[in-house]
């Protein structure tokens, strides 16, 4: 029972895992699982398993929580990743929502990238804003501005966003966006990292250094820019308060 547990232990915190810890943790899982198979051939089960259990929650302990309420790590894509995002008014139109969201207290948004076709926000929720809520209010109010400067500006592409759906006419993300609750400040410290250099990946290649590309928060990390005045340093949450 204890290994059984162990394993699905480990399931669950993989998935909020970068890739560097990750391969850490299933370093140290293949290991002890394969002192865990030996136990079994000579007949010490339960005590191998016992030291599986020890050994992966020795490391996983450190991940323990540093904020009561969560980070998000969110990730939202343009419909078949079409690069509509290209076109400055529509990232400003992002920029103008996570602005909303500060100055409405909704979220503390800490980190973000817009890219040409998805964006990656990094964020905490009030506790009394859900984030069925922000999913919707948020992708809502951008696809609506984005459809109406596509009618009145680019109505040639309009028709590549009709949507298949019977609730709209038009479709400008993709549905269900991706989100991951993040407690361990050193996690939040990878994603942002992650959200940083992808400007910088080969198949983007946009800028040599995550500094360069200006709808990014790395600026306000690395030279403390304050262009995007409604960012907040995650470093700076009290994780006593939670971060309200």
């Amino acid at each position: 029972m204890v290994l059984i547990f162990s394993i699905l232990q480990f399931f669950r915190t993989v998935m909020v895992l970068s890739p560097t810890t990750l391969s850490t943790v299933v370093g140290i899982s293949a290991v002890v699982g394969i002192s865990a198979v030996v136990g079994v051939v000579t007949n010490h089960t339960f005590f191998i398993s016992l030291f599986y259990y020890i050994c992966l929650m020795s490391y996983i302990n450190p991940l323990e929580k540093n904020y009561l309420n969560p980070y998000y790590f969110f990730t939202a894509t343009i419909l078949n990743w079409q690069n509509l995002l290209e076109i400055e008014i529509h990232k400003n139109i992002i920029l103008s929502s996570l602005e909303y969201f500060n100055k409405s207290k909704k979220a503390i948004i800490s980190g973000f990238v817009i890219m040409s076709n998805h964006i990656h926000l990094l964020f905490m929720l009030n506790p009394n804003y859900p984030l069925t809520s922000f999913k919707r209010d948020f992708l809502k109010f951008t696809a609506q501005k984005i459809k109406l400067n596509i009618i009145d500006n680019h109505p040639e592409i309009l028709k590549k966003f009709v949507s298949s759906q019977n609730d709209r006419q038009f479709q400008i993300w993709e549905r269900r966006p991706l989100a991951t609750e993040l407690y361990s400040k050193s996690i939040v410290k990878e994603k942002l990292d992650y959200i940083h250099m992808n400007p910088c990946k080969s198949k983007h290649n946009m800028v040599f250094n995550p500094t360069d590309y200006y709808y990014s928060s790395a600026r306000f990390y690395e030279n403390r820019d304050r262009t995007f005045e409604f960012l907040l340093d995650y470093r700076c949450i009290e994780s006593s308060l939670g971060g309200w």
